[in-house]
């Protein structure tokens, strides 16, 4: 399953690759495959999301990076995995070990969630990982033993990257993206990196975190003065940061109707800032302390469906990015599983908190793109479709509506 790629091999996918972007998406945006790359337009190729394979995958066909998924455990271990119930992702999954998320939709009786944090690491280091193919079928659960058939904890993937792949760990065109909505997942991921710093992680770990959810509300804010004692608190001192501005992030300035400031800003540090002293702030920590302080090369904002305060909050943190010398980033979803139903394929999503798949929502997608069309960040978070027949991939979603059936 590993690849073995020689310098000229990879170059020439990462060329093939890039002559098969969806025509849609900005040219000029480097893209960082969601979860890796585990989807495969042949069933014998899909691998495990969030899994070694994944990432190695990913960086062995040119893409710039891969954010993946954190979650605690019972024991407070950090889990790399997406959703918060692992119903979807293990066998352990309340249904004998063949719960298809498809089906439980389908039928209306799913099983009841499984969630991540009724368990200990130990426990679901040893849970297999289930693999989805062609159909929204359970194609494999992987070999037993194989590391990449199970889920992880940060600490052990981060370890077994450097002692298998050494080169992606240090690398500096590569990011390993970690998204973050938890502040106890924050700390802890923190530590995480800082033990791995002196290995490479200090070069290729970017700690992505929802800029309200993802921050302790114990610190009043006093200037650029609280993100650099906020990051020495929680082990970010040194490392890369990416707040992720969002519409799930924004607070109204009032929650009056009426009020003429109807801007949306960041709930952080027990007081209301707008998205440029937010950002401020950790920039500002950043020219005071230098490579003492939490380092933000990045800002990253997605928009939802259909809601124009949202998106104007989304506008100013892109503007302020690029007004202070920072890159930009944004989010585009394709589907993630599709199942042909009465002679057509229809598309779905996985969900983080419910056992049973939802229906995929192209006007969300389709408002995201439009937002990547515009602004035209230099980083995308895309789903990436893989064809290792070919020595290719493609983050098209008429790529993904056409292999996750057919």
């Amino acid at each position: 399953m590993k690849l073995s790629l020689n310098k000229f091999s990879k170059c020439l996918m990462a060329a093939v690759a890039t002559a098969l972007l969806a025509p849609s998406l900005a040219s000029a945006s480097h893209l960082v495959a969601h979860r890796g790359i585990f989807h495969d337009a042949t069933d014998r190729w899909n691998l495990p999301e969030n899994s070694f394979f994944a990432i190695q995958r990913a960086y062995d066909m040119g893409l710039k990076g891969v954010e993946l998924d954190l979650r605690l455990s019972s024991d407070g271990q950090v889990m790399v995995t997406h959703d918060q119930i692992a119903n979807r992702t293990t066998r352990d999954d309340f249904a004998g070990g063949n719960y298809n998320p498809i089906d439980g939709a389908l039928s209306g009786r799913p099983p009841g969630a499984h969630w991540v944090d009724k368990d200990n690491a130990h426990h679901w280091q040893n849970t297999k990982l289930k693999v989805y193919g062609k159909n929204g079928q359970i194609v494999n659960w992987g070999a037993d033993g194989d590391f990449s058939s199970y889920m992880q904890t940060l600490d052990g993937l981060l370890g077994y990257l450097n002692a298998n792949r050494g080169d992606i760990l240090r690398s500096r065109d590569f990011m390993i993206i970690l998204d973050i909505q938890d502040p106890n997942i924050l700390q802890k991921a923190g530590q995480i990196v800082q033990n791995w710093a002196s290995r490479g992680a200090r070069n290729s770990v970017y700690l992505k975190f929802f800029a309200s959810k993802a921050l302790f509300n114990d610190t009043r804010y006093n200037g650029a003065d609280t993100c650099y004692q906020y990051a020495w608190h929680n082990h970010l001192n040194g490392l890369k940061i990416i707040p992720q501005i969002n519409d799930g992030e924004l607070t109204a300035y009032s929650n009056d109707p009426e009020a003429e400031n109807d801007d949306r800003g960041i709930a952080a540090f027990q007081t209301w800032l707008s998205i440029p002293d937010f950002l401020g702030c950790w920039a500002g920590a950043q020219a005071q302390h230098n490579d003492n302080a939490a380092q933000m090369p990045i800002v990253s904002a997605s928009v939802p469906w259909n809601d124009s305060n949202a998106t104007k909050a989304a506008w100013e943190a892109i503007n302020w990015a690029r007004h202070n010398g920072r890159q930009t980033m944004s989010i585009v979803p394709n589907p993630d599983a599709g199942r042909r139903e009465g002679g057509s394929c229809k598309y779905y999503t996985w969900q983080s908190t419910d056992p049973r798949a939802a229906g995929f929502n192209f006007n969300a997608r389709q408002a995201k793109q439009n937002f990547v069309n515009s602004a035209n960040p230099d980083y995308v978070i895309i789903d990436i479709m893989g064809d290792m027949n070919h020595s290719q991939w493609s983050s098209s979603l008429s790529d993904f509506q056409r292999d996750l059936c057919n």
